[in-house]
């Protein structure tokens, strides 16, 4: 991906089908990725080859990412000239630069399943919290 580096120095997150995301990159890895490689293999040539793309992702990321005087990361996704991945500004386009997009924490179902469970939980477990005996489920459901 890094050889998909625009000119301002962002990296997509996804190239495909001669598309590519204009305002949403991945967590800031490669560089860690190509110290661990060479300090594994002393490969120079790579260093070479990736370095300033590398850099000029990074310069990117803290010209677009980085917040104000505290230097906070706001993660997201923005109108580029017009154009916009269908998560500009909101907390979707957020999610999918974090890399952590397909995580359960941001699934509205595991939320809600994950509520309920512990609801379950409580009402079977401690039969002084409940309501009444009609309330209670008699044992916790497969999804929990």
């Amino acid at each position: 991906m890094i050889r998909s580096r625009t000119a301002r120095g962002f990296v997509p997150n996804f190239e495909a089908g001669g598309t590519k995301s204009v305002d949403r990159t991945e967590p800031q890895i490669g560089s860690k990725a190509l110290l661990e490689i060479y300090t594994k293999y002393k490969d120079e040539w790579l260093v070479e080859l990736l370095f300033d793309d590398l850099l000029g992702w990074s310069d990117w990321f803290v010209a677009d990412r980085m917040l104000g005087p505290l230097g906070l990361v706001s993660l997201g996704s923005n109108t580029v000239d017009g154009f916009a991945d269908y998560s500009p500004g909101n907390m979707q386009g957020a999610r999918f630069e974090s890399g952590l997009d397909n995580s359960p924490m941001y699934d509205v179902r595991a939320r809600a399943t994950h509520a309920f469970c512990s609801w379950l939980l409580l009402t079977h477990s401690a039969p002084h919290l409940r309501a009444s005996s009609s309330t209670r489920a008699s044992r916790p459901t497969a999804a929990c």
